[in-house]
């Protein structure tokens, strides 16, 4: 008996066909909406319970494929929902942040703005401060040349000091009595001008001047200056000279007959005495209105004429100036040892002449070790 399809109707030729196991029913395998190669594939027990689309359908298999699709198409559309949130809200985080890079970029080009006006008020700082020491050096060279055109005006003058003064006082009489006592011959025509003059005590860094107890000063202008250093060298050789060899009753006090210093000069021989002291120089006077120093009989004279000279004599300087077409541009280098050490320089420690260097060893006594000690000194730039 010929077997038809159960949906076309035509006779099967040959053996393609598949059977549904529920309506018995064959089928080409065009007709049964299974390709012939997957129900091969199939296992023995999957092809024995095949079933057709008609009785897969009248089973309820698609609608409960449907309800469980449509189940599926909803979480996933909840999914998204939720996605979509999430991405607003990723959203809304990218524009804040956006703000506040934007902020950000707004007080950025507020600091970069402010950053360069500093450093145009920080450069203005530097002219200024060079225009200053500019300035600053400037008025230490007028100062030096206004106290050395007053000291010039004064090289013809004597300061006499310690002589008390008195009422209806006599000073060109109280002259002819010193002048006398120290074998000076005063005549007529040596003095143009003697007066007293009041002290002031000026101190460095002092505000003002404030007036000296001691009695003030009898300064004597000659018309001749050799005839003033002849009366300033007689003092200095009868030294001791009192207000009695002046014919000053009372009791005896000091005179002294010098040069007239200014104020920063009698300063500065101030200061000189005081290093004279600490460094045990021997010698300290003053001649034609400049101050000199020696150490001891033989030895160098020091001509003191500010307090940089002074400075030089408590300090040796050694230097190692920039050689070659760089030193155009300054450099080198220097050490100041005090003179009471034992320097020695050590000019064969340097590595290469290019480099700026300068080694010394210097020798002191060390008070809490009771020992002589060696200190090494060495001052390098690359």
């Amino acid at each position: 008996m010929a077997v038809l399809c159960k949906k076309c109707g035509v006779v099967f030729v040959g053996d393609g066909d598949v059977n549904c196991s529920h309506c018995s029913g064959a089928y080409h395998f065009r007709c049964s909406g299974v390709q012939e190669t997957t129900f091969k594939k199939m296992t023995a027990d999957k092809r024995a319970s095949w079933k057709c689309l008609q009785c897969r359908q009248s089973d309820g298999g698609i609608g409960d494929s449907f309800s469980e699709l449509i189940k599926e198409i909803k979480g996933l559309k909840l999914q998204i929902n939720s996605m979509h949130d999430g991405l607003d809200q990723a959203l809304q985080g990218i524009v804040n942040i956006e703000s506040k890079l934007t902020a950000m970029e707004t007080r950025m080009d507020g600091f970069e703005s402010r950053l360069t006006l500093t450093e145009s008020k920080v450069e203005r700082l530097q002219s200024l401060e060079a225009d200053y020491k500019n300035l600053e050096s400037q008025f230490a060279a007028l100062k030096s040349n206004e106290d050395g055109r007053d000291q010039f005006c004064r090289m013809n003058n004597v300061e006499i000091s310690g002589v008390p003064q008195k009422n209806g006082e006599n000073l060109l009489t109280i002259l002819r009595n010193i002048a006398v006592k120290v074998g000076f011959e005063l005549r007529e025509t040596d003095v143009d001008v003697i007066h007293r003059v009041r002290r002031f005590t000026t101190t460095a860094g002092d505000a003002g001047r404030a007036a000296d107890p001691r009695p003030p000063a009898i300064v004597v202008r000659f018309c001749q200056r050799r005839r003033k250093d002849e009366l300033v060298a007689a003092a200095r050789a009868r030294r001791n000279l009192t207000s009695a060899d002046a014919g000053l009753p009372g009791a005896a006090s000091p005179i002294y007959v010098n040069e007239h210093l200014t104020a920063a000069k009698k300063l500065l021989l101030k200061r000189a005495r005081d290093i004279k002291n600490e460094l045990s120089y021997s010698y300290l006077w003053v001649k034609q209105c400049k101050i000199y120093m020696r150490k001891k009989d033989g030895s160098r004279i020091h001509v003191i004429s500010n307090a940089d000279d002074l400075s030089k004599l408590k300090y040796e300087v050694y230097r190692h100036d920039r050689c070659g077409r760089a030193a155009q541009r300054g450099g080198g280098v220097l050490l100041a040892a005090r003179r009471g050490l034992r320097v020695t320089r050590r000019d064969d420690w340097c590595a290469a002449p290019r480099h700026e260097e300068l080694w010394l060893t210097a020798q002191t006594i060390s008070m809490s070790m009771f020992a002589m000690i060696e200190l090494l000194l060495c001052l390098l730039i690359f």
